[in-house]
């Protein structure tokens, strides 16, 4: 078993635990709520029609995946999560969404080529041990135009730099890129048009790239 192989086991392991109180974890008042405003204000402020096929990768629950379906219509709305407990959660709440969830890894997704988009990323990316091999991926299933959203912790400020150094003790083999990480590793990619927005009252660094094929 490689060092990749290993870190994506305890990962899951992780999350298959953290499944069970994830929907009430302060984290979503804190975080994750404030980072959805953001990739819906981006996604609805484009002028596309709602009729695009959406990917959240890393969807844990599904709470972006939900709130993507509800504010975009006649949209589909797919779901793909390392942690099978997770999209088991995803898929009880699920009450009449036409969402697709599914068991996948990022690094290997389990889509054809030019299947979305839109792949939104939302607090996941940091967990990933190939970063290069996931934004490959992503560029893979992306259609022509298609745009990758990655919303991380913005290590670029002060505070950030605090907070995720300590994360990144605590938590071991994650790691948060700093934006010119983040800009270089969308460029080698194939993306263009990069663009990055910070947010400082939370230290949150959205990077937005469009797939050029």
């Amino acid at each position: 078993m490689t060092e990749h192989q290993k870190v994506k086991r305890v990962a899951k392991r992780y999350f298959d635990i953290w499944a069970q109180s994830y929907d009430e974890s302060i984290l979503q008042h804190l975080i994750f709520r404030s980072s959805h405003h953001m990739l819906f204000k981006e996604i609805t402020g484009s002028g596309r029609s709602s009729k695009f096929r959406v990917l959240d990768a890393g969807c844990g629950t599904g709470e972006l995946s939900f709130k993507l379906s509800n504010y975009l219509g006649r949209a589909e709305v797919h779901g793909v999560d390392l942690s099978r407990t997770m999209i088991e959660k995803a898929k009880d709440k699920l009450d009449g969404h036409n969402i697709k969830f599914k068991v996948g890894d990022v690094e290997h997704l389990p889509y054809k080529d030019n299947a979305f988009d839109v792949i939104t990323c939302s607090h996941s990316f940091h967990h990933y041990p190939n970063k290069e091999k996931a934004i490959s991926e992503m560029y893979r299933v992306l259609r022509p135009d298609g745009r990758l959203m990655i919303i991380d912790g913005c290590r670029d400020v002060f505070l950030g730099k605090i907070i995720f150094e300590i994360v990144e003790r605590i938590e071991r083999h994650v790691y948060h890129l700093f934006g010119h990480e983040f800009r270089e590793l969308f460029k080698r990619s194939g993306f263009k048009n990069v663009v990055q927005k910070k947010f400082n009252f939370v230290p949150l660094l959205l990077t937005i790239g469009t797939a050029i094929k």
